[in-house]
Formats: C-alpha cells, structure tokens, sequence
C-alpha cells in the first residue's frame, strides 16, 4: 500500500512540473525536447533533438491491418512498432489511416529470393522467398524464414496487387505474376491523355485532339530496337485527309493501312482518304503462298492467279486445263444478256452479249449506231483491193507442234487494207502487229457487192442475146441465106463472142 502511494505522489509532480512547463511557454506553443532546448524549429510543435539517442515509440503487438487491436478504434495518423508476426502483420512501423493500419517499414528490410518450388532445407532469418515457377502447385505463394526453417507467408496488403492465384498481397516483388481487381489507369497530369486497362477485358486509350495538333489519338507502338521507339503503330486519328476519323496503321513514312469511320478501308504506301470500299494503292495479286518471279500479266510469273494493277490491268493466269475467266449469269426467261460491256469517255463502244432469241449463244458486237455517225459517204475500197491481199499458211515459231494455219500478214494487209491492222512495237513478242479479222468483213461485202453488180450486167447481156438469137433463128427458119447475110450473122456472132469474153475478164 505504502509502494502504491508512493506512485501516486511520483505521478502528481511529474504532471506538475509538465504543467508549470506548459505555463512558462504560453506566447510560443513550442515544445523542444533534448540538446540545445532553446533553440527551436518554428515549423514545429514539439521538437526532439539528440546526437546519442533514438526517439522509441510505443511497442504493442498488432493482430491483423483491419483489427485496431490493441486499439479499441481506429485513429487516423496512430503511429506504432508492431512487435508480432500475426495474419497479414509482421514487425515493423505501421500507422493508421482510419480504417486500417498500414506498414511503413519492415519488409525492406528481408532479403528477397526467388525459385522454383517450393523451398527446402536451412534458411537465414529475415530471407523472403517467392516460387516462380508457373507449373508449381505453390506458385505465387511465399515464405519467410523464422528460425531456420522456412513458414509461409502472408504479405500486407501494402499494394493494390496480388500474386497470381493467390489474395496475397504482391508486396515487393518483382518477379511472379501479379494482378488486381478494379480499374488500372496511367493519367497525364494536365488530363488529355490517360491509358486504362478495365477489368472486363477492354484497353481504352485516350488522347485528346487538342494533345497532338489534333491528328493521332490513342494508339499502341510495336518495335523491336531500343534505337526506335515505333517502327509501326496503330492509332486512331483524326485527320481530314483520312476522312477525318479513322483506324490506321502506320511507320515513320506515313499511313500505311486505314479504316474510317464511314467504313471505308485504304491499305498501301501514302494511301489518302479512301473513297470506296476498299482501295489500295499498288499492285494486288491472289495467289498461293509462296514466292513470286516474273510477271503475270505476260504469262511469266512461277505462280497462277489474278494480278489487279492500279495501272488498269488486269492479268489472270491458270497452268491447268480449263478456262481462265468465268463470266458467269443465273438466266431467268428469255431476255437479252449483256456480259461485258466496253466504254470510252462514257460511250459505250461494244460489247460481248447474248440475243434474247438465243441465250445460248455469244456475239461480239462493235457499236455501229447511224446516230452516232456523220460524213457518212461511199468508200474507196472494193474488189480489187480484195484481190490484192494476200491469204497465206503458216505456223507460229512458239507453236513446237508447228501446226499449220491460214490468214493475213498483218504487215502485208495494213499496205491495202490498214483499217483492219494494229500496229505493233520493236518488240514482236510484247508489241506485234495485230489484225482484226471482223474488219475485213465491210471490205468483203463491198466486193461481193460489186461482184453481183458484175454479175447482174453480165446476166442482162446474156439475156438479150438469148433474145437476138432466138428472133433471128425465128427469121431464119425455113429460108435460104445469101452469101451477104451470112458473112453479117458471122460478124454479129463474132461481135457477141467478143463482148462475152469482155465480161468474163471482168468478172475474174
């Protein structure tokens, strides 16, 4: 009892000369703890100073981040040394945010290990070990040697993340697969940008226009040089040239694949806003895989497929038996079928179609509307410039079978008949003369016309000689000629044999 009351008159002049302290400071509200006691920090309200001792704050055992235990509360701002390895907590400075505690020291100071496995054997204390290895049954989980031997390990929840697998906070390390629940967002300061990974499998990358001179948005970067930071990108862009928004790929060099927003799709080097579809900019071939040599559209190249040049070529190559263009129509009743139509400036010039009375057949038509005609007059050919072309047979040096034709020369025709002739270049394999054989057509015509106009003269003739013969025949009947009428029946014949052979000469 007398110990007790001893106590009690200890305390009370402890709390006294604490109290007479307080008074004889009343203008400052400073307290300075230590060396050089009068000198004091005006920042501060209490000040410790000292070269040869620590300041000790209070040590009590903590249970767990989210029981103030030994607390009866949580208090914002409670500073304390946990002395204990209890659930989530190990020893170490830990302060209080309200609702929970939350370490500030300790975990920096373990020695950290990583493996694969679980770990075996002696161990010194304060070592950290992770299991790394992903085919582990412990992966992700770690443990925390106490006397030796290793325990595991439960890690604060000091981070927003987790070990893979686990609900272990990642705490330090560095090294196993983390994750988290909830939002990850990377934000500029001012607010224009921000990259967001969500947790139900989206990206959003956001980059406000005003950002970048109002041209690339969001985008994602892949190199394979720490010397460039993006060989390629793809990005959103808002760029009146693209159509003012679109999805595009891209180098250093500019855009290299575009999608706008309407749906219309460019690909190819300096590709502009495109206006279908899909345009491309450069050569497009199908084909199979593989590598390509020579060219297609001279029937060259080491693969078969279709080449579509920006040049306005087209060049279909097949090595199989079969046809290489398939021009193909689901005929309903008996109308007429176009199936390919060729125009100029807007004229339609010819076409390849079938008739309605025959859909079963093809005809190859040269537009010959008399509308679209004018200085319409008779034309200077006919039969003899027929009967000067020459019609030959021949085989064509490519043809190793050598099988023999018969036609024009086209260098032969052009000098009677040019109309009918294309000609060619120096190079008779990629530019040779060609001909047209339907052209010829008109000139046939014309000379079979004049042959009949020939023709009919001659008939006319014959006729009116059938005629004079059967009236003389009729005088002659029954009468006796002198020797004066029969040297003029000679001299008649004579006359009409003579015109006959005129005639004849002519027809050949």
């Amino acid at each position: 009892m007398k110990i007790r009351q001893l106590q009690i008159h200890k305390l009370r002049a402890i709390v006294a000369v604490f109290g007479l302290s307080l008074c004889a400071f009343p203008l400052f509200a400073q307290v300075k703890i230590g060396d050089n006691p009068t000198t004091i920090n005006a920042n501060s309200v209490l000040e410790v100073e000292s070269t040869s001792k620590g300041l000790l704050l209070p040590r009590l055992p903590l249970t767990q981040t989210t029981n103030p235990s030994p607390l009866n509360a949580h208090v914002a701002g409670m500073t304390v040394y946990n002395t204990t390895t209890a659930n989530d907590v190990t020893p170490g400075f830990y302060y209080n945010d309200g609702t929970k505690w939350v370490a500030t020291a300790g975990e920096s100071n373990y020695t950290y290990t990583f493996g694969g496995g679980q770990p075996a054997g002696s161990c010194n204390d304060g070592e950290l070990y992770t299991d790394t290895l992903e085919t582990s049954p412990t992966f992700g989980q770690q443990f925390i040697c106490k006397g030796g031997s290793w325990a595991t390990y439960v890690s604060p929840n000091r981070t927003a993340w987790y070990l893979k697998g686990t609900t272990n906070d990642a705490g330090g390390n560095k090294v196993a697969w983390i994750y988290r629940n909830g939002y990850v967002e990377a934000r500029n300061a001012d607010g224009l940008k921000h990259t967001r990974i969500t947790p139900d499998g989206g990206l959003k990358l956001y980059r406000d226009p005003s950002a970048n001179a109002g041209v690339t948005n969001g985008y994602i970067d892949f190199t394979n040089t720490t010397s460039d930071s993006y060989p390629m990108r793809i990005a959103m862009r808002s760029d009146a040239t693209l159509g003012d928004l679109a999805f595009t790929i891209q180098d250093h060099s500019g855009v290299r694949m575009a999608v706008t927003q309407a749906g219309l799709v460019g690909i190819g080097t300096g590709v502009t806003a495109p206006n279908s579809r899909l345009q491309v900019a450069g050569v497009t071939r199908v084909m199979p895989a593989g590598a390509f040599t020579g060219a297609m559209i001279l029937g060259t190249s080491s693969e078969d497929g279709v080449e579509l040049n920006p040049a306005g070529t087209l060049a279909v190559q097949r090595s199989a038996v079969g046809a290489n263009l398939y021009l193909t129509k689901t005929i309903g009743g008996g109308e007429a079928l176009n199936w390919q139509i060729f125009n100029r400036s807007g004229n339609t010039i010819g076409s390849i179609s079938s008739p309605a009375n025959n859909v079963n057949s093809v005809q190859y038509n040269t537009t010959s509307d008399v509308r679209l005609k004018e200085n319409i007059g008779k034309t200077k050919y006919g039969l003899s410039d027929l009967m000067k072309i020459r019609v030959a047979d021949y085989n064509y040096k490519i043809d190793e079978k050598k099988n023999r034709l018969t036609g024009f020369l086209a260098q032969d025709l052009y000098n009677i008949f040019p109309n009918a002739v294309t000609v060619g270049g120096k190079n008779a394999k990629t530019e040779p003369w060609l001909v047209d054989y339907g052209k010829v057509t008109p000139l046939i015509v014309k000379a079979v016309q004049e042959q009949q106009a020939l023709i009919e003269q001659l008939q006319a003739q014959v006729a009116e000689l059938q005629a004079k013969n059967a009236s003389l025949a009729s005088d002659l009947s029954g009468k006796t000629l002198s020797r004066e009428e029969v040297a003029s029946l000679r001299s008649l014949l004579k006359n009409a044999s003579n015109n006959n052979t005129s005639g004849t000469a002519i027809g050949k």
